[in-house]
């Protein structure tokens, strides 16, 4: 008997197609995408959600901005015919009028002043009526 230290090689048939080591590494590669795809997913959500509060706040500041320019346009301006408003010192109590028009326009708490003021008087009486 010829006994030689050499190991034979067992030549196995590799059956052609898909195998197990093709299969793991395509689910790998699965798994890599799906994580990839979830990533990419979730930046494409905060960009939104950002450009949303940036959005947001730009349109927040715009209204600030136009809300101040109205208060600078109006103020000391009559509000039925848009002239220049002058203080006039009645008292202890400084009353808008408009030179134009004439009207009287009150700030807050010049009404109560005036009805602590005038009391029982015509004005008085007619003040309280314009409060109710």
């Amino acid at each position: 008997m010829n006994q030689s230290h050499e190991p034979q090689t067992l030549l196995v048939p590799v059956p052609s197609g898909d195998t197990l080591g093709t299969t793991l590494a395509d689910r790998a590669r699965s798994r890599e995408e799906e994580f990839m795809f979830r990533q990419e997913l979730e930046r494409r959500r905060r960009l939104e959600v950002e450009a949303e509060q940036a959005k947001l706040q730009a349109t927040q500041e715009f209204q600030a901005a136009v809300r101040e320019a109205q208060r600078q346009n109006h103020w000391m301006r009559c509000p039925k015919c848009g002239s220049e408003l002058c203080e006039v010192d009645h008292g202890d109590i400084c009353i808008d009028r408009c030179e134009t028009c004439e009207g009287v326009w009150l700030d807050a708490g010049e009404m109560d002043q005036l009805l602590k003021r005038e009391n029982d008087g015509i004005l008085g009486r007619f003040l309280r009526q314009l409060r109710t």
